[in-house]
């Protein structure tokens, strides 16, 4: 994991603050953002939701998917769906 966080400082030149939250932290995160699948790569800037990467992926689609979402803007969090169901 070290090694990935060093090679994201790399390939993003400072503009990530890489964590690694494990145990139920990151139950407690994946409730929160709405994700549903690990590992996950969740992006906040100033507290707000920018996206959340997902699964196992190549190095090119997260360098990719990664650019993305740091220029991207601040988006509402997904909020809990209850399916309707007439009888």
């Amino acid at each position: 994991v070290v090694y990935k966080r060093q090679e994201l400082d790399k390939a993003f030149e400072g503009k990530l603050q890489p964590g690694v939250v494990a145990d139920s932290a990151g139950l407690e995160l994946q409730r929160h953002y709405g994700f549903t699948a690990w590992p996950a790569l969740v992006f906040v800037r100033e507290g707000g939701y920018l996206g959340a990467i997902t699964g196992i992926r190549n190095w090119a689609e997260y360098l990719q998917e990664i650019s993305e979402l740091i220029v991207a803007e601040v988006k509402p969090l997904n909020a809990f769906k209850v399916p309707v169901v007439s009888t």
